[in-house]
């Protein structure tokens, strides 16, 4: 494979349009060093899902294994692992360069890629790196002994011996940064990741079949200090917290700036061919904050008349209750064909359904899927979580599947197995708290045929409130008006550098930005960025985004940019091509009933060479 240096103002590598078709990339676009326009619709398709090994293939990545990377289902990237082979997926990326990065994901492990018969199976996962500038992305090690002028952190799951084929997990490990005086660069020296942190206590374990939460902090130490930091969470729960951990010696400066997504087996061969899935990649720059809820001003009181006594009237109880077919539910995975809205599983055309109907019971609403299957499902403040559910009536007395709820690695509800003819088995959940919910259908542990499962009449239930019929009339609302860069907006990627806070992207240390400019008009708040970009923004209950657009006076005439708003899969709004020198257009979005928007700026179709994009004025009211 050929590999094209990075240049200095796009931080990528390329791949040509045969690659990209050969590895299984399914934008439809050429490649290149940042998104256009189709690979960005791409990206929208899988939502808040995150990114797939394709979308980082479509940027620049590179890979150095047979072509094993397929997606069998929107959002999800499946590696292949042929037999045979020790091999798998070996995809890397450059990322904005960062003095701290959140890598998250999810991985799904079939058991049959945990029943090998081999004494030892190890299996390597993604992680990060930092690689000197001008180096190729295969400098960084995947584990052991690393250049002396690198570094890198990743996941490590291994089935020993000691364990006999049946149990269904991998124990957790990483290559420690370092132990007993040495540093990460010596080969041998592992820490399992536990329970207690750090190696003590219960392992912890990455189960099969069934979908795992992964995430791997990193913040670089000062050169030659012992200040560095280190944090692993596996389903929710952290296993590693180091915080004398020295990344760099003295005298090197070197970023996170790397994405290795590596996965593959360590051994000389599989005995059967298998796979494992991904979905739901996040790479997050700088600390990640917790959204802080915007304070009530406590309003000044002022005397008023006494009113004259009028009777209480009888309070009434409301509560809102919205089914989930109606909100922003997204997919993980279903076992056959899509989800479907308001029918049954059907077959595998979307729309192909009929009436959901369990035993003699029909229902209007709900969602018809197949084992396994995934929904995520938003929560936004209700209490309650129920459900009808059992095998749909289309697949006669066959198919035995099993619902189950989660909230992160917290299973709330289990119906238990239910087989083909049964009458509907009402599941209930309190998901107070909860900012979202998965649902989850099992087969019945003989294999998936006709395992059609519905969630009939599924519904999430807020809180009842009590509300006086005679009431007076409300004070009029007054309207709150957030600058976009004061909300605990969030960074997915960014084509050069960070992006900058109430200044424009500037250059690729963080802070070296100016104010923000588009032609002769400047701003004091807002975000500046540089194409391709992407930023996450709560919405926390506002109506209107809006912002003044524009590529920045600090590249002159240069740049061509796109600035998009999007919710999910739906595009709110676009701004047309916008080029260097022009001055600012006003960009307005409706906002209402979202839970977050992504702010995505995009080349013009030239390359991403001084993209420079400002964000300036950007608001929620």
């Amino acid at each position: 494979m050929k590999i094209i240096s990075r240049t200095p103002s796009r931080m990528a590598v390329k791949i040509t349009m045969a690659m990209a078709i050969a590895l299984g990339v399914t934008t439809g676009a050429v490649p290149g060093a940042s998104l256009g326009g189709a690979e960005v619709a791409h990206a929208a398709e899988i939502g808040t899902l995150g990114e797939t090994l394709q979308d980082y293939l479509a940027r620049g990545a590179v890979q150095d294994a047979p072509s094993n990377l397929t997606s069998p289902a929107r959002g999800v990237s499946r590696i292949h692992l042929d037999q045979g082979q020790m091999n798998g997926n070996k995809v890397r990326g450059f990322i904005s360069s960062a003095s701290e990065a959140t890598l998250s994901y999810r991985v799904f492990v079939p058991k049959v890629v945990h029943d090998t018969g081999l004494a030892v199976v190890d299996l390597k996962m993604p992680g990060m790196a930092g690689i000197p500038s001008g180096k190729s992305p295969w400098y960084a090690s995947a584990g052991g002994t690393l250049q002396p002028d690198s570094f890198s952190v990743r996941l490590h799951a291994r089935k020993s011996s000691a364990y006999s084929v049946g149990h269904p997990w991998w124990d957790a490990y990483i290559y420690a940064p370092y132990a007993g005086g040495k540093t990460f660069r010596d080969w041998g020296i592992q820490i399992p990741i536990t329970k207690g942190l750090n190696g003590a206590g219960e392992r912890m374990r990455i189960v099969n079949d069934r979908w795992f939460d992964v995430k791997i902090r990193m913040k670089l130490n000062t050169p030659g200090v012992n200040n560095g930091e280190l944090d692993i969470w596996l389903d929710g729960q952290q296993g590693i917290k180091l915080r004398d951990v020295r990344w760099r010696p003295s005298g090197q400066n070197i970023p996170i700036n790397l994405l290795m997504a590596d996965t593959f087996y360590n051994q000389p061969g599989a005995p059967r061919d298998g796979h494992i899935d991904f979905a739901d990649f996040r790479v997050t720059q700088g600390p990640e904050v917790a959204p802080t809820p915007t304070p009530t001003p406590t309003p000044t009181p002022t005397p008023t008349p006494t009113p004259t006594p009028t009777p209480t009237p009888t309070p009434t109880t409301s509560t809102s209750t919205v089914f989930v077919s109606d909100t922003a539910y997204r997919t993980v995975r279903n076992g056959w064909g899509p989800v479907e809205k308001d029918r049954s599983n059907g077959e595998s055309a979307a729309g192909d359904g009929r009436t959901l109907k369990i035993g003699t019971s029909s229902y209007a609403k709900g969602l018809g899927v197949h084992a396994g299957s995934e929904v995520v499902v938003p929560v936004n403040g209700a209490k309650t979580f129920s459900a009808q559910v059992g095998v749909d009536a289309e697949v006669g007395t066959s198919g035995s599947v099993a619902f189950q709820v989660w909230a992160g690695s917290t299973k709330l509800a289990d119906s238990g197995l239910l087989r083909g003819g049964q009458a509907p088995k009402a599941l209930t959940a309190d998901v107070t708290g909860r900012s979202e919910i998965r649902l989850v259908v099992t087969d019945g542990g003989n294999g998936n045929s006709k395992d059609h499962g519905d969630w009939a009449d599924a519904k999430l239930i807020g809180q009842s409130t009590t509300v006086a019929p005679t009431a007076p009339a409300p004070a009029p609302t007054t309207t709150t008006t957030r600058f976009v860069s004061d909300t605990a907006y969030r960074t997915v990627r960014n084509g050069w550098g960070p992006v900058e806070k109430d200044r424009s992207n500037g250059e690729q240390a963080a802070g070296d930005g100016r104010t923000l400019k588009i032609g002769s008009a400047t701003w004091a708040k807002g975000l500046g960025v540089h194409a391709g970009s992407e930023v996450v923004v709560p919405v926390n209950g506002a109506k209107t985004f809006s912002a003044k657009v524009g590529v920045d006076g600090e590249v002159g005439t240069s740049g061509s940019v796109v600035f998009q708003v999007w919710a999910g899969s739906t595009k709110l709004v676009d701004s047309g091509l916008m080029r260097g020198g022009q001055s600012a257009k006003t960009l307005t979005a409706d906002v209402t009933g979202r839970s977050e928007v992504r702010l995505v700026v995009t080349d013009g179709g030239d390359g991403n060479a001084k993209d420079h994009g400002d964000w300036a004025d950007a608001k929620l009211s």
